[in-house]
């Protein structure tokens, strides 16, 4: 056998050998990209590395494969869905009030599908992020928004409620949401709760 031909073999050899190395890496970053979305990106900026941050995300999975998730019942979504009304409505005289009510109503329905709620909020939000990605950097914000409602102030508390909506549209189903209730907090809401009507306290980080 030729030098030139053993030189062949062995450049294959290694190749191949760098594709089986490299290639399940690049999968399984795609793979959690696509699952993650901007969660991914957030891991990448809270990690040493990115071997740290897909760590990180795959541990987030297999917690997650072990909880015992259940489907809302009919009379569940309904009854969410007209607790969701309520408390759009009640932004408009006590927004902080009204933004606290959002924060524990997506506790509870986290409770009720079966996520474990009892580990803080930064463990309830990675929780969710598994299932929820495109909105769990938004219920992030709504939570620290909440968090100091004097300082969020109103225009603050609107988008916190607004983003505490969009994570209740998906785990509820917004296809079974009426129409009705799918109303926005207008800006005429956000101008209506200026002013000493405003509440004020923090919510519980817990």
């Amino acid at each position: 056998m030729s030098t030139g031909l053993i030189i062949v073999i062995v450049v294959v050899v290694v190749l191949v050998v760098a594709a089986l190395v490299v290639l399940p890496g690049q999968m399984r970053s795609r793979r959690l990209k696509n699952r993650f979305g901007p969660e991914y990106d957030r891991a990448m900026h809270n990690a040493d590395d990115q071997r740290a941050a897909e760590r990180a995300l795959a541990e987030r999975e297999q917690r997650h494969s072990r909880f015992e998730l259940r489907q809302l019942s009919d009379s569940d979504r309904t009854q969410y869905l007209q607790r969701w009304s309520t408390i759009q409505e009640r932004f408009v005289d006590a927004p902080a009030e009204a933004v606290r009510a959002a924060d524990g109503m997506v506790t509870e329905v986290m409770a009720k599908m079966g996520y474990p709620t009892e580990d803080g909020f930064d463990q309830r939000a990675d929780d969710l992020s598994v299932r929820y990605a495109h909105d769990v950097d938004k219920y992030r914000e709504a939570h620290e928004l909440a968090a100091d409602t004097d300082a969020a102030g109103t225009d603050g508390l609107r988008r916190a409620l607004l983003n505490y909506r969009e994570l209740v549209d998906s785990m509820l189903g917004a296809d079974h949401e009426p129409a009705a209730t799918r109303d926005g907090v207008t800006q005429d809401d956000a101008t209506a709760a200026a002013g000493p009507r405003t509440q004020k306290g923090p919510i519980s980080h817990d």
